[in-house]
């Protein structure tokens, strides 16, 4: 039995078509994949039937009732909740409290039933299997504690669809074992979900069936039991697939950065070299140590033991490549003659260093933007960070042949 169907959906932003006559159907208590590239439509699609897009075209009918202009708060009442990648919790509030969130019950004179709220969500946490403090606070809980908290949150007024947007980029697999088996439960109790998410194996681990949107169009729907992760690859990208024959081998330099027996905070013993004109990815779960590491390369977190090499050239303390160097003095790294940050680089601890650093990032903000147009660049072009950037002209203005850039 189907729970929502969406047919003919179209959608253009500035005479731009994003969406073409989509359809969409989810079955009561199934988990739906919806696939697609970046760009594909699929969080478009997501906002039109959450009302917070309008569609020009179409039609939405939720458990058998037509949606002709959806809103959110019509969509809410109706049980649809949308939990996206970015939580929407209030991390200085309690586990309860966010729970309760603008449904709080009242007594006779407008003071809150915080027993009652508590003892609620504590039974309906437990009811769901998740192992939460009801008076917790939200800032104190792990990253998969606050993702199953976001669902819970979904769940306490009886939502019975759920879109779960890349549910699982910030959670360890012990945590993905624990959220599917939540959502196989909930499915088997009636309520349903659309999966989105670009993770084969998980794809493959929870979903039921799958639709594939490309290009702002629909390209096909089926059961996950009688395709393959190639197939799925084919329908998204419009092509075969493989990941064999892929990389092109090309000529490598010299070593230009070389780590040995490596240790810091959230790294040990690691030991790498990277070659000039080669590109080298870290990969991990979050938490698994790869920030740390670029952060201690780069100088802004101190190391315990092992050397770093540059241009075959060693650091001067094998602890350390910048020795002794705080958050502050990192900024003075870049040259001085380039940028004037040498009357702000001062050894300063405590509240007061804020502003220095704050009136510097401003100054250093301005000459990354002088130094990628000088490069020929436009400042916005590359589409990174302000804090890439900011490696990125460092690199350039020491003509250093390697760039570190962590998480775009």
């Amino acid at each position: 039995m189907s729970i929502l169907e969406m047919r003919g959906i179209s959608k253009a932003f500035s005479g731009v078509e994003v969406l073409r006559g989509v359809d969409l159907t989810i079955e009561e208590g199934e988990v739906h994949t919806i696939l697609g590239e970046n760009g594909a439509g699929k969080s478009t699609l997501m906002n039109i039937l959450t009302g917070v897009v309008p569609m020009d075209s179409g039609r939405i009918t939720f458990r058998g009732q037509v949606i002709e202009r959806p809103t959110v708060p019509l969509t809410e009442s109706l049980g649809i909740a949308f939990v996206h990648q970015e939580l929407n919790l209030f991390p200085t509030m309690k586990v309860y409290e966010n729970l309760f969130l603008t449904k709080e019950p009242t007594h006779r004179l407008g003071t809150l039933k915080k027993r009652e709220m508590i003892a609620r969500s504590r039974a309906f946490l437990e009811e769901l299997g998740v192992e939460i403090d009801p008076n917790a606070l939200v800032s104190e809980l792990r990253t998969g504690q606050k993702q199953l908290l976001e669902i819970a949150k979904a769940l306490f007024f009886d939502a019975r669809l759920l879109i779960l947007d890349e549910p699982t980029t910030a959670l360890n697999n012990e945590e993905i074992s624990r959220l599917f088996a939540i959502l196989r439960r909930l499915c088997q109790g009636g309520t349903s979900f659309i999966f989105i998410s670009h993770k084969m194996p998980e794809i493959f681990a929870i979903s039921d069936r799958y639709t594939v949107l490309r290009n702002g169009e629909f390209i096909a729907q089926g059961r996950i039991a009688d395709t393959d992760a190639e197939s799925l690859a084919r329908l998204m990208v419009g092509e075969t697939y493989s990941s064999r024959n892929v990389y092109r081998q090309r000529a490598l330099g010299e070593t230009v950065l070389s780590l040995e027996n490596l240790t810091g905070p959230g790294c040990h013993g690691v030991s790498l070299d990277v070659r000039r004109g080669e590109i080298l990815a870290l990969t991990g779960l979050q938490g698994s140590g790869s920030s740390e590491l670029m952060q201690a390369v780069f100088g802004a977190l101190p190391l315990e033991g092992g050397s770093i090499r540059v241009e075959g050239g060693e650091s001067e303390d094998e602890k350390e490549l910048y020795p002794q160097k705080n958050f502050s003095e990192m900024l003075s790294l870049c040259r001085a003659e380039s940028i004037s940050l040498t009357h702000f680089i001062k050894r300063m601890e405590g509240p007061s260093l804020r502003p220095v650093l704050l009136e510097a990032w401003r100054a250093m903000q301005e000459a990354v933007e002088r130094g990628l147009k000088a490069e020929g660049i436009l400042p916005g072009g590359l589409g990174l960070s302000r804090k890439a950037k900011l490696l990125y002209e460092k690199r350039c203005y020491n003509e250093s042949a390697d760039v570190t850039m962590n998480r775009l």
